[in-house]
């Protein structure tokens, strides 16, 4: 596998993968609280600067 969107597909399945397992372990509700917050981070950013922010609506998508 190579280029750039297979990386990204790679990355984004890993990260899958890790919440995943943390579920699985016990930790749904401290998971849920944290890519919760950390995704509403993200939107925030990107509400206040599009241009300039875009990365951060990609990186909680």
């Amino acid at each position: 596998m190579g280029g750039v969107g297979g990386e990204a597909s790679t990355r984004r399945q890993a990260a899958a993968d890790v919440l995943q397992a943390l579920v699985g372990s016990g930790y749904r509700t401290e998971t849920t609280e944290i890519v919760g917050t950390w995704i509403q981070t993200g939107l925030e950013a990107y509400g206040r600067d599009a241009k300039a922010n875009w990365t951060a609506k990609d990186s909680v998508a």
